[in-house]
């Protein structure tokens, strides 16, 4: 019998600056797919260096949501390099 977890989803809120957006993820899904998402919807490509925190944490392409025992409505915040002097 497959794991219920493996389809759930959550929403995650993506704080840059005063702007933000929310996603749906899968718990088990990389948070790698959803970064670029982001960075693409909100031009960010070619700006410097993009870092998604939580907690003050730096995230990476290949963390989860569940791995990183995030919850739903948990805020991601989107931090340019070039701006945290």
């Amino acid at each position: 019998m497959p794991e219920k977890h493996s389809t759930e989803k959550i929403a995650l809120r993506f704080q840059y600056g005063d702007k933000s957006e929310v996603y749906m993820v899968g718990s088990h899904s990389s948070l790698g797919k959803c970064f670029r998402t982001y960075k693409s919807r909100n031009e960010l490509i070619l700006t410097p260096p993009v870092v998604f925190t939580f907690d003050g944490r730096s995230l990476h392409d290949r963390d989860t949501p569940a791995a990183l025992e995030l919850r739903s409505n948990d805020t991601i915040t989107v931090l340019s390099r070039g701006l945290s002097g």
